[in-house]
């Protein structure tokens, strides 16, 4: 199932102009943005009905169109659902999934995992979402296109899938 802006119009929330993009745990339930990510939500959940997705990955070939805030929105709203829930930031040019929350970082994440510095347990990080685990990208690579490409990170999001219910990637 592919989505595309015009499915997401109204999620971009914004309370100025040059604000930026906003959770949908900053807003009441009622919120049209939030009603939308439950829309986007459901549609999913309807159009595989046979066959739930495990892990859903959240891309867009142009910086600054809302990935970070699509994903994070998105996972928020399946954990809100009682869904085990982690996002994982594969980004390794421009991070962003950590800025959301105030007591997550990016200093540890995918790039120790996959390097072995740390093991998965010791990077994921718990959000104030029931249900909500980050993993952030860790530590710029020097070769991020060949880090995405690994047998290591295929093996990790296997690993993750395990531990939870739907996996967001960005």
């Amino acid at each position: 199932m592919r989505l595309d802006r015009r499915d997401l119009e109204g999620c971009f929330a914004r309370e100025h102009e040059g604000d930026e993009p906003r959770l949908i745990v900053d807003m009441p339930a009622h919120a049209p943005v939030a009603e939308a990510y439950r829309t986007v939500r459901n549609s999913i959940a309807y159009a595989t009905v046979d066959h739930p997705p495990h892990s859903l990955a959240v891309t867009s070939g142009i910086p600054e169109e809302g990935k970070s805030t699509v994903a994070m929105n998105l996972a928020i709203s399946m954990a809100r659902d009682g869904r085990r829930v982690v996002v994982i930031d594969a980004d390794f040019r421009r991070p962003a999934q950590h800025r959301f929350f105030p007591d997550t970082g990016n200093h540890v994440g995918v790039t120790n995992v996959l390097l072995g510095e740390v093991r998965l347990e010791e990077a994921l990080q718990a959000l104030p979402i029931p249900g909500l685990q980050l993993l952030a990208s860790g530590p710029l690579p020097g070769d991020p296109g060949a880090l995405v490409e690994s047998l290591k990170m295929r093996q990790l999001l296997l690993d993750v899938g395990r531990q939870c219910d739907v996996v967001v990637v960005h």
